[in-house]
């Protein structure tokens, strides 16, 4: 399989990139589709201190129990050669049929992120704005163009995805109650999903956050906040700030 090269402007993300290609295609061989990163690191405003790197690597069938457990071997070495991304990738192992079907069939994936371990997850329209990011910023670590294998999504329906995942913040910002860090996240994430809406543009979270600061001036100072304690990463139990 082709591999183009993954340069970025960060040395060792390119050869954590091409490590973790070379050992995807080892591993998996032609079962492997494509690999494909996406997020900060390809729109933008990508902190090599802070910032994870999102991945998703398509198969021609799902991932099974036995490759999932030699992923987690692969994964627990790639952690050991580049320690300073340990749990800050995040990778999702998908199969073409599942991509195929994910808005009308629950299907399985494998999936690993920052503070869940790599394990199978349910593959269904939750994922949409996932694929949709893939599809549309998508950059081929492996395979050809995502367009080939992610099915099209439309601007209209990943916008409805969006004002559905922010409306599940009324609820989910229970989770952040016991970190400033995750507060700052949710912050930001809704900064982001207001600034695509208001825009249909997709932007990092920190170019969100100066246009909801610019449209909401009351606003500037939580928002100031929230990129303090995300750069921080400011893990401490205070439930001073949750309200």
């Amino acid at each position: 399989m082709p591999r183009p090269n993954p340069t970025t402007p960060y040395q060792e993300v390119n050869r954590l990139l091409a490590a973790l290609t070379d050992g995807l295609q080892a591993q998996f061989g032609q079962k492997l589709i494509g690999i494909y990163c996406y997020g900060s690191l390809i729109w933008g405003d990508f902190d090599p201190s802070l910032s994870d790197i999102d991945l998703a690597a398509v198969l021609s069938a799902p991932v099974t129990t036995e490759e999932l457990e030699k992923l987690r071997g692969f994964h627990a070495r790639l952690a050991q050669a580049f320690p300073a991304w340990e749990d800050r990738i995040e990778a999702q192992y998908v199969s073409r049929q599942s991509l195929a079907c994910f808005r009308t069939q629950e299907t399985t994936m494998a999936n690993i992120s920052p503070g869940e371990p790599l394990h199978f997850v349910p593959c269904n329209a939750d994922w949409l704005t996932n694929w949709y990011f893939v599809l549309t910023y998508g950059r081929a670590l492996a395979g050809p163009p995502a367009a080939e294998v992610v099915p099209h999504i439309a601007d209209e329906e990943f916008f409805n995805a969006i004002r559905t995942d922010a409306a599940a913040w009324r609820e989910y910002v229970q989770n952040t109650r016991r970190s400033r860090a995750y507060q700052g996240y949710a912050i930001l994430t809704l900064c982001r999903a207001y600034t695509t809406l208001a825009t249909e543009k997709q932007v990092s979270k920190r170019e969100a956050a100066a246009y909801v600061a610019e449209q909401m001036p009351e606003k500037r100072p939580l928002i100031k906040q929230a990129l303090a304690w995300r750069q921080a990463r400011d893990g401490t139990p205070d439930e001073a700030t949750y309200d």
